[in-house]
């Protein structure tokens, strides 16, 4: 029997992150404002067309990061997890996921869970989304916005993943039922 892929929402990032990145924003549009108009760099030389593009880049990576944090999506099917879409999206076969030890947690009591170190990936009040590395010593994959109802497993990769959902539970349930009788979703 084949079974329909379930859907979960991540938790939607605060209002905090929305206010950040628009802040920065603004910031980079300033910036690029008083260059062009102090006489420091010509708009149309090629250091000044360098920083526009250099600018406008960085402005819109940002805003996909807050597209992002509203959007991301976590799907289970038989094969195992989709996480995406975005710049960190994946598909974790269920054979690479250790069933065993998916859990839910909240990072507020369960501190050796919680990120120290961003290696590759934003860090943005309210919304944490890329490559880090987490007090117990563990590389893990963060999709973060709500640090009680989070989503932890281990991967045989080496890495663990963190998703915030407000579904945590029925996310970890799904991922327990691989191993029930062998099947996705079999009791």
């Amino acid at each position: 029997m084949h079974l329909e892929e379930r859907v979960y929402k991540m938790t939607p990032a605060s209002s905090s992150t929305s206010i950040f990145i628009a802040c920065f924003i603004v910031v980079i549009l300033a910036v690029l404002i008083v260059t062009s108009y102090s006489g420091e760099m010509e708009l149309l030389s090629a250091p000044g067309i360098v920083l526009w593009v250099v600018l406008l880049a960085v402005a819109a990576l940002f805003i996909y990061m807050g597209y992002q944090a509203k959007r991301i999506t976590f799907s289970i099917t038989e094969a195992g997890l989709r996480i995406g879409p975005g710049l960190y999206r994946r598909t974790i076969s269920r054979d690479r996921i250790d069933i065993a030890r998916a859990m839910v947690i909240n990072l507020d009591t369960d501190k050796e869970y919680r990120p120290k170190w961003r290696t590759n990936g934003a860090g943005f009040p309210g919304f944490l989304l890329g490559w880090f590395r987490l007090y117990n010593k563990e590389k893990a994959l963060l999709f973060l916005t709500d640090r009680s109802s989070v989503v932890y497993f281990r991967t045989k990769d080496n890495y663990s993943v963190l998703l915030s959902a407000p579904d945590a539970d029925e996310i970890v349930d799904a991922i327990k039922s691989w191993s029930r009788s062998g099947r996705y979703g079999a009791a």
